[in-house]
């Protein structure tokens, strides 16, 4: 049967089945990021095999020259994440431990629809360099800061709380800091899960949203065998 089909007809073929493959891939992302590399890396085989065959049989150049334009193709999709976007990043330090570790990868969805507190994001700074925090105040939330802790409208959230929030208490003394604010259009505050190793809004500012590059769905893949979890969490009022 292969040997029937023109060359024409072998790229239209590969195209519709890399399209599929793109869509496939990013749906076992979004559900099961640690499994999709398997699939990429059988996916890939099987591509070889089907295009050596062809290459061989055909005898056409134009197939061989197909081959490579195909698996260039494919491993773009898979590392920019096809037509959704989705990419993956590698954790560097341990500002979000336990949450996040040294040697996580993540998934990245450059176009949230909604960048809301509770939700990791991916952004850089003047320094070049990409930072991953959780998102805590969004504009328009007053900010006030005592004593390292931050509240937003009026709460402190943190995982050591079961991010349930802390009510400001009007007669605390702010013995080391005290500030308060209000958070303009596009910006927003982040921190890190690990508050005492963390270098973040409190230090640099509200990141303005040019300089969001996507939200961090999940973690996958963590070397010390962590399974995979979903970063957002709900934060709650006593």
């Amino acid at each position: 049967m292969l040997k029937k089909l023109s060359v024409f007809k072998v790229i239209i073929l590969n195209f519709f089945v890399l399209f599929i493959f793109s869509y496939v891939v990013n749906s076992f992302v979004i559900a099961f990021g640690f499994l999709h590399e398997l699939i990429s890396i059988a996916f890939i085989l099987l591509l070889i095999i089907f295009q050596t065959y062809i290459v061989f049989n055909r005898g056409k150049l134009l197939a061989g020259l197909y081959f490579i334009l195909a698996l260039a193709l494919l491993l773009f999709s898979i590392r920019v994440g096809g037509i959704n976007g989705y990419f993956t990043i590698a954790a560097d330090g341990i500002s979000s431990y336990p949450t996040i570790i040294h040697g996580d990868h993540a998934l990245v969805d450059p176009k949230p629809l909604e960048l809301t507190p509770e939700r990791f994001i991916l952004f850089s700074r003047d320094d070049g360099r990409f930072y991953v925090k959780r998102v805590h105040g969004v504009p328009g939330d007053d900010i006030k800061i005592c004593n390292h802790l931050v509240y937003v409208n009026g709460y402190h959230y943190s995982l050591a709380n079961n991010w349930v929030g802390q009510l400001f208490n009007e007669n605390e003394r702010c013995a080391s800091r005290q500030s308060a604010f209000t958070l303009k259009a596009n910006e927003y505050f982040v921190l890190d899960d690990n508050l005492r190793g963390s270098i973040d809004s409190r230090h640099f500012g509200p990141v303005n949203s040019s300089r969001i590059n996507g939200e961090v769905l999940y973690k996958f893949g963590s070397r010390y065998g962590a399974n995979s979890i979903f970063l957002e969490v709900s934060f709650e009022q006593d």
